[in-house]
C-alpha cells in the first residue's frame, strides 16, 4: 500500500528505491510491478536486506 501510493505522486519515468526487509517482498513487489505496468530495474538481496528499483510507468 505504502508504495502504491508512493508511486502515485511520481511522474512517468522517476523511480522509486525500496528497501525493506520482509522475504514476501521478493513475490509482492515484482508481481506489483506487473499489475501497475512498471518497470522492475533491479532486485537485489543482502544480508536479509531487500532492494528493489522501480521506474513509474507512462
Amino acid at each position: 500500500m505504502m508504495i502504491r501510493k508512493t508511486m502515485r505522486e511520481l511522474k512517468p519515468g522517476e523511480q522509486l528505491e525500496v528497501i525493506a526487509d520482509d522475504p514476501s517482498t521478493q513475490r509482492d513487489i515484482p508481481k506489483f510491478c506487473q499489475f501497475m505496468d512498471h518497470q522492475l530495474l533491479e532486485q537485489s538481496v543482502n544480508n536479509g536486506i531487500y532492494s528493489f528499483l522501480i521506474e513509474k510507468s507512462q
